[in-house]
């Protein structure tokens, strides 16, 4: 099946100011990069059909392909723009959100036909207040659907709306714009500490649950299996060397 991944990096991340210039796409968790990071997991899951949406040459990523979208005023004008991208099966993932990856693994493996993959509430983990929508998974046959509600969501930013994602999944559930109310069918709600990164200090907090909890957690992880791997090869080696571990000849 033709699927294509498609990652949004065209915003105007008015909230982000990092004194380096930095994109908050690159900012560093570990020493990797956030959208080389979010890159690799999808990878992992064999999607090699991924583009960078973006208007900054620095977001262009090896093996990807980039694309100026030619409009992105609003994040569902900038998902607009994408159409031509759109595959059999079109996976939509927010550039700027640092993705679980139980989370990023049930987006891609996602087979409904229309899913948008959000948190309506706040996030108790790096204490975010309010809720976000971090991708959206549809088939082909949502196509001019989509379209026909991204751009009831543009004409909505040009009267002064925020023509964002949640805009676009009000437009797509027929619900008046900022209801935030969501349906138990297409909506798909993410409970774990995937979040995007608007300002340095969510990237802050994300940051720092990170390394306390995910990374510290992996590194324990893997000492604990080497030293077990350690201690059965000691006990191999004593075991037979002591007439305690046996083999049998084939002949």
């Amino acid at each position: 099946m033709d699927t294509r991944v498609i990652i949004l990096c065209a915003g105007k991340a008015k909230r982000w100011s990092s004194p380096d210039n930095i994109p908050k796409q690159l900012a560093l968790f570990n020493d990797e990069k956030l959208l080389h990071r979010t890159i690799r997991l999808l990878r992992s899951h064999n999607m090699a059909n991924i583009t960078v949406v973006a208007v900054n040459p620095e977001l262009k990523m090896d093996q990807c392909e980039y694309f100026i979208p030619e409009l992105n005023g609003w994040a569902a004008e900038t998902l607009l723009s994408t159409q031509t991208l759109w595959a059999h099966r079109s996976i939509i993932l927010l550039g700027d959100v640092f993705f679980s990856e139980n989370t990023l693994k049930s987006i891609v493996f996602f087979d409904k036909t229309l899913g948008v993959f959000g948190r309506p509430n706040p996030n108790p983990y790096v204490r975010c207040p309010h809720g976000e929508i971090f991708a959206l998974n549809f088939s082909d046959q949502h196509r001019e659907e989509i379209a026909k509600a991204c751009e009831k969501v543009v004409e909505f930013g040009k009267g002064g709306g925020k023509g964002n994602i949640w805009d676009l999944y009000d437009a797509l559930m027929n619900q008046p714009f900022n209801s935030q109310v969501v349906d138990k069918i297409n909506f798909q709600t993410i409970n774990d500490y995937t979040d995007d990164i608007d300002s340095l200090a969510e990237y802050d907090r994300m940051r720092l649950f990170y390394l306390k909890n995910i990374l510290n957690k992996n590194t324990l992880l893997n000492i604990s299996m080497e030293i077990k791997v350690r201690l059965f090869f000691f006990y191999c080696f004593f075991a037979r060397k002591y007439g305690k571990l046996h083999y049998k000849k084939i002949n």
